[in-house]
């Protein structure tokens, strides 16, 4: 179950950190919701490291300085949506993640 305020959702796909094309979501005491079309531990490694060097240009990093003194330890992953794309499009792909996502990804906190 996904929940995210007042927004739940039954997670319905079997999703793995090899997975690819999905929404995910961070969270602490706050959650960001985000999508990739990589492969999850890829993306969330990315993330991983962004909150490490304690980059101001980074929200997801600036948070993370904010309510966990940029400790890694409090980052919690949980796997949302897998998405089919069909054929790829490319520079478009994140858009059809967005919109075919059951999830409204306009709930980021």
């Amino acid at each position: 179950m996904f929940r995210c305020g007042s927004t739940r959702r039954d997670i319905r796909s079997y999703i793995n950190c090899n997975t690819k094309s999905m929404t995910y979501c961070l969270k602490c005491y706050k959650q960001y919701v985000g999508c990739t079309i990589r492969n999850l531990k890829n993306r969330i490694r990315e993330h991983l490291n962004i909150i490490k060097s304690v980059s101001e240009s980074s929200p997801v990093s600036r948070h993370f300085k904010e309510c966990n003194d940029g400790d890694v330890k409090g980052v919690l992953l949980q796997g949302i949506d897998r998405v089919s794309l069909g054929p790829e499009r490319r520079g478009s792909t994140i858009k059809i993640i967005k919109s075919r996502s059951e999830i409204d990804l306009q709930v980021t906190y």
